[in-house]
C-alpha cells in the first residue's frame, strides 16, 4: 500500500516545496500576480489624474507606481509603491487655497491674457486616488493570488 501512495506522496512534496514561494515558483507567482495588481493601481491612477496620469498641466510630473517583491520568513511579499508620493498626496487630498504666479505672469485659461501674479487660487479637492487604488488592489488581490498559485502548482506538476 505505501508503494501505491508513493507517487501521491512525491507530488504532495513537490507542491509543498513549490507553494513556499522561494526560487522558481516565486517568480512564476511574482510574473502572474504582479501585472494584474499593477493594472489595478493603473485604472485608479487613470481614474485620479487623467490618461495621462498629469495632475498639473503646466508640469511634466506624472503620476507613476510600481512594486517591489522581496523574500520573508514567511515567502514572498509584494510592496506596491505610489510614486512620486507628492503626486498622490494631492491625488488624494487635493491642495487649499495658495497663490501662484508670485513675482511672474499667470498664464490661465479664465485670462484673455497673462495677469501679474500672485493671483489667488481657490484651491482643488482631492478625488481619493490613494484610496481608490488600495480598494482596487483588496478587491482583486485574491483572484490574484488564486492565479498565481495555479500557475505555481502547475509549474511543479510539469517538473516532476
Amino acid at each position: 500500500m505505501a508503494d501505491a501512495l508513493a507517487p501521491l506522496t512525491r507530488r504532495v512534496e513537490r507542491y509543498k516545496t513549490a507553494l513556499s514561494l522561494t526560487g522558481a515558483s516565486a517568480q512564476t507567482f511574482e510574473r502572474v500576480v504582479g501585472p494584474r495588481l499593477k493594472k489595478e493601481v493603473q485604472t485608479a491612477a487613470v481614474a485620479g489624474f487623467g490618461a495621462d496620469l498629469k495632475p498639473f498641466s503646466s508640469k511634466s510630473v506624472r503620476a507613476s507606481h510600481g512594486y517591489d517583491s522581496e523574500q520573508t520568513g514567511h515567502g514572498l511579499r509584494m510592496v506596491f509603491k505610489l510614486r512620486p508620493v507628492g503626486v498622490w498626496v494631492f491625488g488624494e487630498h487635493g491642495a487649499g487655497p495658495h497663490l501662484i504666479g508670485k513675482g511672474g505672469f499667470v498664464k490661465g485659461s479664465g485670462y484673455a491674457h497673462p495677469v501679474r501674479g500672485p493671483v489667488k487660487h481657490p484651491g482643488s479637492t482631492g478625488k481619493r486616488a490613494i484610496k481608490y487604488a488600495f480598494k482596487r488592489v483588496r478587491t482583486h488581490q485574491l483572484e490574484a493570488a488564486r492565479a498565481g498559485i495555479s500557475a505555481v502548482l502547475a509549474q511543479a506538476a510539469g517538473n516532476g
